[in-house]
């Protein structure tokens, strides 16, 4: 794991996050369903803490791209069918309706509301019955930048993806 730290806004945290990707991912190539292949760097493990989550952020509106940010607001936020992802599942729909059935963020308070060092308090969303339309796929013989993945277990994995390989301005 790599601890960026404590940041005081989510625009602190998404510039460390891109340098970090920019100066130590690992180049990545992958095909989409569509045939459309792209490059990408990515980095696995990443950690941090905000201490003051609220929009708007100012770091965040000056170098937002509207069009791409209004989107993925309605992604968070409306319970619905994705037509860019295939067709699936909103993150909303994922995080509030889990298969239809959970609210995986109440669900999550509650567990760690009755056990604050539970080992078990996960949100996934990832929905392996329904998700074989929009999945990327990587070409053959490559994982993850050619390199052999690494098995941890059941331990939780975040990675961070970053494509159009521009280097992040400074906020």
């Amino acid at each position: 794991m790599h601890d960026l730290g404590l940041f005081s806004s989510l625009g602190e945290a998404w510039v460390a996050v891109l340098r970090t990707i920019y100066q130590q991912g690992a180049a990545v190539a992958y095909t989409d369903n569509a045939g459309e292949h792209a490059g990408a760097k990515e980095v696995f493990g990443l950690t941090f803490a905000v201490s003051d989550a609220a929009l708007p952020d100012a770091i965040i509106e000056r170098h937002k791209v509207q069009e791409e940010y209004d989107w993925m607001v309605r992604n968070f936020t409306v319970q619905e069918h994705v037509k860019e992802l295939h067709n699936e599942t909103s993150y909303a729909f994922r995080l509030f309706s889990y298969m239809d059935q959970k609210d995986q963020l109440q669900w999550v308070i509650h567990r760690l509301n009755e056990n604050p060092h539970t080992r078990s308090a996960t949100i996934t969303t990832f929905e392996p019955l329904t998700d074989e339309g929009y999945i990327l796929r990587q070409p053959a013989g490559l994982s993850r930048g050619g390199r052999k993945p690494q098995s941890h277990g059941l331990l939780p994995r975040l990675g961070f993806r970053m494509q159009g390989l521009h280097q992040p301005r400074d906020a």
